[in-house]
């Protein structure tokens, strides 16, 4: 199959240091049974094509093949979610677009997927994890049996370029041509300003000295990775001050994260000096009776932008994002971005000279994986009871977005039993973003 524009803009802003590649985290209680994971692996792979395929082609114009062996990288290591055992980066041409490690640490486990954003979105992940655990969990139950699964349709995949409008409600409706030539205008002709004061160099004496002996001696990529979990209390704190102003977490996160960059800024330049930030936030494009397609990439952007003046406050910093948050979902701007990608996609060689000499697209990226443990319910538990795995017993889900030049921050969140889980990969060291992600929490301490 020909790649479709958003799989070519993830492949060609796929840069040496700067992966277009994300990482998800799970971590269990318990011990996991090793055959039997690496069986309903192979199991699951084979339902998701696009997970199975590489490039063939010339550079500038690949196709997806996907040979009659495919090899996938799945190592142990007494690893976790923060530091990658893998020497070189995720590359399609030589490869499918996942790899996985894993470590059991006594009576807890983690395993750590890292996918190629051109061959899968977040959606698409969590339904090739959900596959993954509940063909593990049947086959611990019934290991003779075949294990029962949704019917997919890989003939969809043909379609996944095709876009439409969502009606979700009377505030729902696709921008005139002048709100995109404005919009288009704020993108290019007012792009943001990086992350301040950023480590551009690793300085071992600036991380603690467990970090330093786990920390590949030269990493293919630059970002570094952190997790948090806040606890039940502090969680639902966050999700009060959110209800009691009309908001979603996401909104209340956007701004919180606006006015912990401006914050920061103001730290570490000078206090006059006013920054734009833009945050880049990935929409998802999907429809509501796609789940019978497979594991593909169906992903847009949007983009809210701020700046430090208008984030003195936590409560300035929101007012100045709900708005274009609230924006990107009743206008859909994550389709724009994606219909204008495809008409530029066609001048392949001047869409690809822009995205290799383009600077600061997005001050940073956030993503919200949502509320795990509703979304699994149905399939391994209920609300009120620990999901199961068969023998295992999720505990924590962490993901974050790739980064680019001049995006120094990306952050993921994500609830599992009432309490949510921020992950980051950032070009900050350890000391720094301790001190970063203190802003973003200051007020629910």
């Amino acid at each position: 199959m020909p790649l479709v524009p958003m799989e070519k803009f993830m492949v060609w802003d796929d840069q040496i240091g700067y992966p277009k590649v994300f990482r998800i985290g799970l971590e269990f209680a318990g011990i996991v049974d090793k055959q039997r994971m690496l069986d309903a692996f192979r199991l699951t792979v084979s339902r998701h094509a696009m997970l199975c395929a590489h490039f063939e082609g010339p550079t500038h114009r690949p196709v997806w093949s996907i040979p009659a062996h495919v090899q996938f990288e799945l190592r142990e290591t007494d690893r976790g979610y923060e530091h990658s055992p893998f020497e070189t980066q995720l590359d399609l041409r030589h490869g499918p677009g996942v790899r996985v490690w894993f470590a059991q640490f006594d009576s807890r486990c983690e395993f750590v997927l890292e996918f190629h954003h051109a061959a899968i979105d977040g959606i698409g992940s969590r339904a090739f994890v959900r596959d993954w655990f509940w063909i593990y969990k049947q086959l611990g139950d019934a290991p003779w049996s075949a294990p029962k699964l949704t019917t997919l349709e890989p003939e969809r995949l043909l379609t996944r370029s095709q876009f439409k409008r969502i009606d979700k409600g009377p505030d729902v409706r696709s921008t005139t041509a002048w709100e995109k030539i404005v919009h288009a205008w704020h993108f290019h002709g007012q792009g943001p300003n990086p992350l301040a004061n950023i480590d551009r160099n690793w300085d071992p004496q600036l991380v603690d000295e467990e970090e330093l002996k786990q920390r590949p001696a030269s990493s293919y990529d630059r970002a570094h990775y952190y997790r948090r979990t806040l606890s039940k209390d502090q969680t639902a704190t966050i999700l009060e001050q959110a209800q009691s102003s009309s908001m979603t977490l996401n909104e209340w996160m956007v701004g919180t994260l606006a006015y912990a960059i401006a914050e920061w800024n103001r730290r570490h330049t000078d206090q006059e000096k006013d920054q734009r930030i833009r945050i880049m936030t990935p929409t998802s494009m999907r429809g509501s009776r796609e789940s019978r397609l497979p594991a593909a990439n169906r992903l847009g952007f949007g983009f809210i932008s701020t700046s430090n003046q208008k984030c003195r406050t936590q409560q300035e910093a929101i007012k100045s994002t709900l708005e274009q948050t609230r924006a990107i979902r009743n206008y859909q701007l994550g389709l724009d971005f994606v219909e204008l990608f495809s008409a530029a996609s066609r001048a392949s060689w001047l869409t690809r000279k822009i995205l290799a000499n383009t600077g600061c697209m997005a001050t940073a990226v956030l993503t919200n994986l949502g509320d795990s443990t509703n979304r699994l319910a149905g399939t391994f538990g209920d609300r009120a009871k620990e999901l199961r795995f068969g023998n295992l017993t999720l505990i924590g889900t962490y993901g974050v977005p790739p980064l680019r030049p001049g995006t120094h921050l990306g952050m993921g969140i994500c609830i599992i039993n009432d309490q949510l889980m921020v992950a980051a990969a950032t070009h900050l060291c350890a000391n720094s973003f301790s001190e970063f992600y203190d802003l973003t929490s200051s007020e629910f301490k």
